[in-house]
C-alpha cells in the first residue's frame, strides 16, 4: 500500500498499478475469501501471489487501477478530517494498537494458529486510511505518519494471521499441562487447575477420558440432538489413537501427543489443510 499507482510517463502508455497497490488489492480479495472458506497457508500464499502478479502485469490491473485511483481521490470524507489532522492521526494509530490486544484472548485457543481473514482486515484498514491520507494531502497536510502507521498495521495483522496469541498461549501452557498429566496416577485423576497450572491454561475446561484419551473440553455441545462427547478443546493422545477415533470432525496436531479437536478426519496438515 505504497503509492497505489506507478504511472508510465511515455506517451500513450497504459497506467499500471504499483506493486504495493497490487498486493493490497490481492490481499483484500484473498482475505475476504478466507472469511467464508478455510484457506490454508499454502493456498493463501499461492492465491495472493497469483492475484498480485495478475493485477501488476496484465491489462486487468491497468484498467482497475483507474477506478481505484478515482475512489481514493474522491471527496467522500468528512470536512472535520482535514480540520483536525493531529486528532485524525491519533485515532488512526489507536486502531491497530487497541484492536489486536482486544481480540487476542478470543484468538488464543490452539485451533486459531492461522487466521486468513486477518488479511482482509489489513487491506480494508489500509485502503480506508489511504483515502484519509489522500484527503489530508489534498488539503495541504503532509500526513507523514502514513508509512509508520502502515508498518505497525501490517505487523499487527501478520501476528494475528499466523496465530501469535494461540502459539504464545500454547507454548506457555503445554509444559504445565504435561506436568499435570505426569503427576497424576491415571488420566481420570488429572487435575488441571490454578494449583497445577495457572489461570491461562484452560482451568475451567471440562475434563473427560474418552476412548482412553484425556480431553479438555473448552466448549461442549449440549444440544438435545448432539452426539455424546460433542464439543471442542484439547486432547492428549500419546499413542495417537485419536487420529482414528470416530466422531471427530477436525483434528489439528500440536505436537508431543497433543491435539486440538472439534467433534472424522485425518490430522490436518498446517500448510495444506489449514
Amino acid at each position: 500500500m505504497s503509492d497505489p499507482v506507478s504511472a508510465d510517463t511515455t506517451k500513450g502508455a497504459e497506467t499500471h498499478p504499483g506493486w504495493g497497490w497490487s498486493i493490497a488489492s490481492a490481499t483484500l480479495v484473498v482475505g475476504l475469501a478466507a472469511f467464508f472458506f478455510p484457506l490454508a497457508p499454502f493456498w493463501t500464499l499461492l492465491w495472493l501471489a497469483a492475484l498480485s502478479l495478475i493485477l501488476g502485469l496484465t491489462p486487468l490491473g491497468a484498467k482497475w487501477v483507474i477506478t481505484q485511483r478515482s475512489a481514493l481521490l474522491a471527496d467522500v470524507t468528512h470536512p472535520a478530517l482535514t480540520r483536525h489532522p493531529r486528532l485524525v492521526a491519533v485515532v488512526v494509530f489507536a486502531l491497530p494498537t487497541l484492536l489486536v490486544p482486544g481480540v487476542a484472548w478470543d484468538l488464543s485457543d490452539p485451533g486459531q494458529r492461522w487466521n486468513g481473514g486477518a488479511l482482509w482486515a489489513i487491506a480494508v484498514f489500509g485502503f480506508l486510511v489511504r483515502t484519509v491520507v489522500e484527503e489530508l494531502r489534498a488539503a495541504g497536510h503532509r500526513a507523514r505518519w502514513w508509512k509508520p502507521w502502515l508498518l505497525i498495521t501490517i505487523v499487527a495483522g501478520l501476528l494475528v494471521l499466523v496465530g501469535a496469541p494461540a502459539r504464545a498461549r500454547w507454548a506457555h501452557c503445554e509444559p504445565l499441562l504435561r506436568a499435570a498429566v505426569d503427576a497424576a496416577p491415571s488420566l481420570e485423576q488429572v487435575d488441571v487447575s490454578t494449583d497445577t497450572t495457572d489461570r491461562w491454561c484452560w482451568t475451567n475446561a471440562d475434563l473427560r477420558v474418552v476412548d482412553g484419551d484425556l480431553r479438555l473440553y473448552t466448549d461442549i455441545d449440549d444440544a438435545a440432538d448432539a452426539p455424546a462427547n460433542a464439543g471442542e478443546g484439547i486432547v492428549f493422545s500419546p499413542d495417537r489413537s485419536v487420529e482414528t477415533a470416530g466422531g471427530v470432525r477436525v483434528l489439528i496436531g500440536l505436537g508431543d501427543g497433543w491435539y486440538w479437536f472439534e467433534t472424522g478426519t485425518p490430522v490436518r496438515n498446517f500448510w495444506f489443510d489449514g
